[in-house]
């Protein structure tokens, strides 16, 4: 999945897609593509949600705590961090 966002704009300016109703295939095939690339970037934009909402919750948990190394083995235990190459 490429790191690129759709560009939204463009598809506000396209309401012309959901006028037209002689829809070529090229036309369909068009749509076609733009509902996968909107899929793909709104499944990338809930991965990112799920993971800053797991580490809000693990920073939540040690909020207090003197030891961030109690933090960073439980972000490395719930797969969300790596730890750096020593």
């Amino acid at each position: 999945m490429n790191n690129e966002r759709i560009d939204l704009e463009y598809l506000l300016e396209e309401d012309s897609l959901l006028q037209d109703l002689n829809w070529s295939i090229a036309r369909f095939e068009q749509v076609e593509k733009l509902v996968k690339e909107m899929t793909a970037e709104l499944k990338r934009c809930y991965e990112k949600i799920d993971w800053l909402q797991q580490t809000a919750d693990l920073a939540a948990d040690n909020i207090g705590r003197k030891d961030w190394d109690v933090f960073e083995e439980a972000m490395y235990e719930a797969g969300l961090w790596e730890r750096p190459s020593e």
